[in-house]
């Protein structure tokens, strides 16, 4: 199952939509109040490139998450990819006994 992957897809593009409608003005939050009017426009000032642009690029980047699932064998759910590892291939994944330099007296703790 490669729920995880779609789920960060789906939140991408509509981050993403959601960010880019903002950066174009199409959408405006806090039109009602003044006050918050001004923020916006130097929210605008500062943000607003970036916002079009990250937002449109994170869209495209969800909607190929979905059309191509990741492929990497080395993912959390890409359980089928990672039974076709040779043993050469688990053997050059670090032990966990590297991972800590105190992993050797882990078992000499009192708990």
């Amino acid at each position: 199952m490669m729920i995880l992957t779609y789920i960060s897809a789906f939140v991408m593009i509509f981050g993403g939509g959601y960010l880019s409608l903002l950066g174009f003005r199409l959408i405006n939050p806090k039109k009602d109040n003044p006050e918050h009017q001004e923020k916006m426009i130097k929210w605008h000032k500062k943000f607003g490139g970036f916002a079009k642009y990250g937002g449109l690029f994170l869209v495209i980047y969800g909607i190929l998450n979905i059309v191509f699932p990741s492929l990497s064998p080395y993912t959390i759910d890409n359980k089928k990819e990672t039974k076709n590892w040779s043993i050469e291939q688990k053997e050059q994944l670090i032990p966990c006994d590297k991972l800590h330099p105190f992993a050797d007296r882990a078992d000499k703790i009192p708990l």
